[in-house]
């Protein structure tokens, strides 16, 4: 009794070759389940990039139908989103202007463009600072 030698097929994916399953033998087009996981992305991807408005529409629809089930279960609509927001954090706000001030104290007697690259460096938008202060070169 002889073996069918199966012939070996590269993966759409990631492009190894792999033997197919006897049972899929015209149909199998990846190599592991990560790869399957990754084509059906790729694929629903596609489709939705085919008819962006219905998906839109869909989606919206899906959104409302669980939102829906969700408050009639007597949960939130919006769970992990909270009702009102708790106030800034002090320490957060003190240590911010101790940056400041201690780096204005250290170029008060240096030129306007010293100044204005530790303001960047502390607010961490040194370039953009710069620009909109007019100390860009």
């Amino acid at each position: 009794m002889g073996h069918s030698k199966r012939a070996r097929q590269r993966c759409t994916e990631c492009r190894s070759w792999f033997t197919p399953s006897v049972r899929a033998l015209e149909t199998q087009r990846v190599c592991s389940t990560k790869c399957r996981k990754d084509r059906d992305l790729r694929l629903a991807r596609e489709r939705r990039s085919q008819d962006l408005d219905r998906y839109r529409d869909e989606e919206r629809e899906r959104q409302r139908k669980c939102r829906r089930a969700r408050l009639e279960a007597g949960g939130e609509a919006r769970p992990g989103v909270a009702k009102c927001h708790a106030p800034p954090s002090a320490a957060k706000v003190r240590r911010l202007q101790r940056k400041v001030l201690g780096s204005w104290d250290k170029a008060a007697a240096l030129s306007r463009a010293t100044i204005a690259q530790e303001l960047g460096e502390i607010l961490g938008k040194s370039e953009v600072f710069r620009v909109a202060v007019g100390t860009e070169p």
